[in-house]
């Protein structure tokens, strides 16, 4: 889905979060879940140093969160190229311009094969 190598859960980065550099990916709620959860990728070992989509997508991330979607859209379209995480939030973004969400959405994404 998300063209990444290694993804872990909430509670298994919290385990191993620790020995690897990670990014938060997403925040989902799992098909037969009630409580939606975070998920990281593995980027590599410490010592790790982030390119620059990876870096485009952690500030677009931030302004996706603040829900300023016109900003994220620059950052994730900068990474885009290259990063399939920033091809989807740059969808999503996309979408969420022309179709706002409510003013009190959390964030979490229902995955629905859309983007």
């Amino acid at each position: 889905m998300y063209g990444t190598t290694i993804l872990l859960s909430e509670s298994t980065y919290r385990e191993v979060g620790g020995c690897f550099v990670t990014r938060p990916i997403d925040h989902l709620l799992l098909r037969g879940r009630h409580q939606p959860t975070q998920i990281y990728e593995v980027l590599g070992e410490k010592g790790y140093r982030l390119t620059p989509a990876e870096a485009y997508f952690l500030e677009g991330l931030m302004a996706y969160r603040r829900h300023d979607f016109a900003q994220a859209s620059e950052l994730f379209r900068e990474g885009a190229p290259s990063d399939r995480p920033c091809q989807i939030f740059l969808a999503r973004c996309l979408h969420l311009l022309e179709q706002p969400p409510r003013a009190d959405w959390d964030g979490v994404w229902i995955w629905d094969d859309t983007y």
